[in-house]
């Protein structure tokens, strides 16, 4: 809806004048306003909600050994540890970690830490882009 969509694929990046820009390990939405709730479509356990750098406020949840990473929320609405279940509102969508505009930077990853160029998949070949709703009509308590 809107002006929704995966503004960055997973992948290598390519400058315009087609050198490499480095490598982009995850899905990124844009044109979604800031503050849109983040709901997980799959059960899991929260094994990171943290300020992380170059992610800004990151949310980690473990699926079946699988780490579904949500990154530069504006608010994280789990903490670590915190057992979640399917339609959870994991977070506020942000700008946070640099950014000079919101959006939602997804990855689907075999471990938390690692080189991102090995412990990474597409989301899209893996179906892990099903496992992540962002809709802006449900209501959230938003206080800081």
């Amino acid at each position: 809806s809107g002006g929704r969509r995966i503004s960055s694929l997973y992948g290598p990046r390519i400058a315009g004048n087609g050198a490499s820009d480095g490598f982009h390990a995850g899905l990124d939405y844009s044109g979604i306003p800031e503050g849109t709730p983040i709901q997980i479509l799959a059960d899991g356990k929260v094994v990171t909600s943290a300020e992380l750098q170059g992610y800004g406020n990151t949310v980690d949840v473990d699926v079946n050994g699988d780490i579904l990473r949500f990154a530069h929320l504006q608010k994280p609405m789990v903490k670590r540890g915190d057992e979640i279940s399917r339609g959870t509102i994991i977070g506020l969508l942000g700008k946070s970690g640099g950014n000079y505009a919101p959006h939602l930077h997804f990855e689907h990853r075999s471990e938390v830490g690692g080189d991102k160029t090995k412990v990474t998949y597409d989301p899209i070949k893996t179906g892990a882009a099903f496992f992540c709703s962002l809709e802006s009509n449900l209501d959230v308590e938003r206080d800081s």
